[in-house]
């Protein structure tokens, strides 16, 4: 198989899950980090390797939105509670070339091994996963059909967008 047929077979996959933590606990207002890590300690206890390169990799393996959903009021300076009697959504984006591996790996760590996800001050339990996936070519055709191709960002969370190092 060639490079250009490799790349045809690599797909974008887009998780969605619905979390409901065991009991009330704050987490930080900007959850990103915190999530993330909990994120690749579960994929490391199910399988090192696919841990190390998200970690370890420059592309951004593994993109997560941090918890959506509402949240409540915390004593702990620059933090907020997360509620049993409420859900938290959490979406996932994987672009790794080797997407295949990270996306079973994230299946096994959340859905099959276990369906919690440890955070520094409580457990969020698993109630639903759920994946798309689309090829580039896949993206490109659909582009193409359109009379009018144009493209939307829509923010959920607070977000930080480094300008490329053009030194690099």
């Amino acid at each position: 198989m060639s490079q250009t047929d490799t790349r045809a077979e690599h797909k974008l996959r887009q998780v969605e899950m619905t979390l409901r933590p065991e009991r009330r606990f704050p987490v930080p207002k900007s959850d990103g980090y915190t999530v993330y890590s909990a994120l690749l300690s579960v994929l490391e206890a199910v399988d090192e390797d696919v841990s190390a390169q998200i970690h370890d990799s420059q592309l951004g393996s593994l993109h997560s939105s941090g918890l959506l959903g509402r949240f409540g009021g915390s004593d702990r300076r620059h933090h907020k509670t997360v509620h049993p009697n409420e859900t938290y959504r959490l979406s996932l984006g994987v672009i790794d070339p080797n997407d295949a591996d990270i996306f079973q790996a994230l299946v096994n760590a959340v859905v099959l091994d276990g369906d919690t996800l440890e955070l520094t001050n409580g457990t969020l339990q698993v109630e639903s996963f759920e994946s798309e996936n689309v090829t580039h070519a896949e993206l490109l055709e659909e582009a193409e059909s359109l009379d009018d191709p144009t493209l939307g960002v829509r923010f959920e969370t607070a977000t930080c967008i480094e300008e490329a190092d053009e030194g690099r």
